[in-house]
């Protein structure tokens, strides 16, 4: 029961990553309009929930390390692509912090595969409430961003 409640916590750990991660790598660009910065970055995040959506979830502790390998690499490559945006200047403080948020997902979700290589159900749940509360930032962000589609609630 332990093993399954873990794999379902690992799942919505992952599933809620909508997009993010620190803002140095974007290009020498001009700055998006607020309009056009949110339309890429909706549509970045909604490429990654299809993904997601297309891969079986786990169902037990066994089978979240191979889920979350499947994931990660979907996951990082979205941060990276949203990264790539150039927001509004009125927007950046937000969408730096946004993006910080998506670094700080990926390396809780390597420790989420540890744990479950680990079988250790306890090391994963506690990953996954520390997960909520980055995800409840991100979803702020991501509103203010005007990117709906990459909060998860």
């Amino acid at each position: 029961m332990a093993g399954a409640a873990a794999a379902a916590a690992a799942m919505m750990l992952l599933a809620a990553c909508g997009g993010n991660s620190g803002g140095g790598d974007r290009q020498s660009q001009d700055r998006l309009s607020q309009k056009e910065y949110s339309t890429r970055l909706n549509a970045i995040c909604t490429d990654y929930n299809d993904f997601v959506d297309s891969v079986a979830a786990p169902n037990s502790m066994a089978e979240v390390g191979p889920w979350v390998d499947k994931l990660l690499p979907k996951f990082e490559e979205t941060v990276s692509e949203a990264r790539k945006l150039n927001p509004p200047a009125d927007r950046e403080a937000a969408a730096n912090k946004f993006l910080s948020i998506g670094d700080q997902e990926a390396d809780l979700l390597e420790d989420v595969r540890a744990a479950a290589k680990d079988d250790d159900a306890e090391k994963v749940l506690e990953l996954q409430r520390r997960g909520a509360k980055l995800d409840a930032r991100s979803d702020e962000l991501a509103r203010q961003l005007g990117a709906n589609d990459c909060a998860t609630s």
